[in-house]
């Protein structure tokens, strides 16, 4: 064995220390040898779990449906508004605001997306799953991940020129 397959190495972190409160049961840090979860205990806690020689690893592209159904709701007010015309006489509305509503709301149904990855180990599963909006911020991280996954599954890496899939899934590795 080399070096390389000793040595436990940091793959990804994906929650950082300052985030811990709001991630209680989700992966943190990604090593080549273990993952580390959030444990709640007095505060938080890291629990290590080793990594077995049939872990699977998944990575798949999900919506947050909260914020675009609330987006949704919001761009079908604003046209409610224009359609059916139903306010009284003399009550004011600014244009400025119907016109922000509705480019907030349509960025809502739009933008949504959540990066989710999985690892089964031991029996057990356990999941990270990126805040809404914060999809752009995690690409490089899931890169990793990817990579770690298809290195680790023997599948080549893409190749030279060839779009990664960060924002999509990976080559059969996924579901």
């Amino acid at each position: 064995m080399s070096d390389i397959q000793t040595e436990d190495l940091t793959i990804a972190t994906l929650v950082h220390s300052d985030e811990y409160a709001k991630h209680f049961k989700q992966i943190a840090i990604i090593r080549t040898h273990a993952i580390y979860v959030v444990k709640r205990k007095y505060g938080y806690e890291m629990a290590r779990i080793p990594l077995e020689q049939d872990a699977t690893i998944t990575y798949a592209v999900t919506w947050a449906l909260i914020p675009m159904l609330f987006g949704a709701l919001l761009v079908a007010g604003i046209i409610a508004i224009f359609v059916f015309g139903s306010v009284e006489a003399g009550t004011r509305i600014p244009v400025g605001a119907l016109a922000l509503g509705s480019i907030f709301g349509s960025v809502l149904i739009r933008g949504t997306k959540r990066h989710l990855i999985t690892v089964r180990t031991g029996g057990r599963t356990y999941r990270w799953r990126s805040k809404a909006g914060a999809f752009k911020d995690q690409i490089a991280s899931t890169a990793r991940v990817i990579a770690f996954m298809r290195a680790r599954n023997g599948i080549p890496a893409a190749p030279p020129g060839a779009p990664e899939p960060a924002a999509a899934s990976a080559a059969g590795l996924s579901t």
